[in-house]
């Protein structure tokens, strides 16, 4: 799921004693609240996809197009009431994210997103609720503002309607450490999968199918040998029901963590940081050169079991009068040999940058400003591509 694209920017809101929001009284001037029940937000978006991997030419994927955003008010999701419903659609899977206001310290209001549905045709939906509710931004906004928008746990559900029929659930907490269940049910009876992560960073996955001795794989611990730390692999099972099962066998594997020596903690590190006033870059096309708080997001997640570490780095660029007028995101996905010699096998580079080109209804002018020093983030750093002169990145042959 895209990070939400726009912000509510000086929302006029009133809150009851039980943290609930709505908007005060009639809709207020547009000048004043971007983000209005009944308005539509339409962006354009170009992702650039970069798959390397050793001995290998590097692989470029490209997708582009446009998709919309509408706000409405007085939705109910998970128990929590008064929310603003908004609905994702055109190239993207059918969306509903579910966000409300509540009361902050310092007497700063808090954005909090509390879930999503996605549906996808034919296939089924899934359901992510997030408990407390993630802190996605924080009003007024001001320089120096720093926040972990991970909250408590997250659940996400699948209910799948295809052939085989899948269920999915996914306990995911702020640590970095989670538990997923799945289970794919067709005419050869049920296979069922499950991963627990641990805040530690310790790992075991099972997998009981049909015709097969029950399985488990785990990962230790790194630990200090002569050459260099080692992560203990354990596998076990998984054979052919008509043998014995499979004993335990343990292979040390060259450690692959960032650092290469104790498993960096927590396993997920996110933040957000309020930086400005910036000028929008040029890769913001029509929304260039624009005054701007730069929403600046900051991810590391490392995933012992999948033998993974993800970086994300993003720039959200929030606007007076419009809200979000532009993204530019960078997420970097390493894959590494977990079971056996823990070097690195793929490398996928994703850099996405996302424009606001309309809102439903007027549109108040927001003026090109021009600071004194240059902006504080290059728009080459981030995504290193061209504009012409419509703001649209080029997209590569597919």
């Amino acid at each position: 799921m895209r990070r939400r694209l726009f912000t509510a920017g000086l929302l006029a809101l009133t809150v009851s004693a039980a943290g609930a929001a709505s908007p005060a009284g009639p809709a207020p001037a547009r000048v004043a609240v971007p983000l209005v029940p009944g308005d539509t937000f339409t962006y354009a978006f170009s992702d650039v996809t970069e798959l390397a991997s050793p001995n290998n030419p590097i692989l470029t994927f490209s997708d582009h197009g446009t998709f919309a955003v509408a706000v409405s008010a007085g939705a109910t999701f998970a128990g929590h009431t008064g929310l603003l419903r908004l609905r994702y659609s055109g190239s993207t899977p059918p969306t509903d994210e579910y966000v409300g206001f509540a009361t902050g310290a310092g007497g700063t209001f808090e954005e909090r997103t509390y879930g999503f549905v996605t549906s996808y045709p034919k296939q089924g939906s899934i359901t992510r609720t997030i408990a407390g509710g993630s802190i996605e931004n924080e009003y007024p906004e001001a320089e120096g503002r720093t926040w972990s928008p991970a909250a408590d746990s997250e659940t996400a559900s699948l209910l799948d309607g295809s052939a085989p029929a899948v269920s999915l659930t996914v306990d995911d907490f702020a640590d970095g450490s989670y538990h997923s269940y799945r289970v794919d049910d067709d005419a050869n009876g049920k296979v069922r999968r499950g991963v627990t992560v641990t805040a530690d960073g310790r790992a075991i996955a099972t997998i009981d199918q049909p015709g097969y001795n029950p399985g488990s794989t785990s990962f230790g611990a790194p630990f200090a040998t002569k050459t260099g730390f080692v992560i203990p692999a354990t596998s076990a099972g998984a054979n052919v029901v008509s043998q014995p099962p499979a004993r335990p066998f343990t292979r040390d594997v060259p450690d692959w963590y960032p650092g290469h020596g104790a498993v960096p903690l927590p396993l997920l590190t996110i933040s957000e940081t309020v930086r400005g006033p910036v000028l929008t870059p040029a890769a913001c096309g029509g929304r260039a050169r624009l005054r701007a708080f730069d929403l600046r997001t900051t991810q590391r997640r490392i995933d012992p079991d999948a033998g993974t570490v993800e970086y994300v780095t993003g720039d959200e660029y929030d606007v007076a009068r419009l809200g979000n007028a532009c993204t530019i995101q960078i997420d970097r996905m390493e894959a590494y040999d977990n079971a056996a010699g823990g070097n690195l096998v793929a490398a996928q580079t994703v850099r996405s940058i996302t424009i606001l080109t309309a809102i439903h209804g007027p549109e108040p002018a927001a003026q090109p400003f021009s600071l004194d020093v240059a902006p504080v983030v290059p728009a080459a750093q981030f995504f290193p591509y061209p504009v012409d002169p419509g703001g649209t990145p080029p997209v590569a042959a597919r």
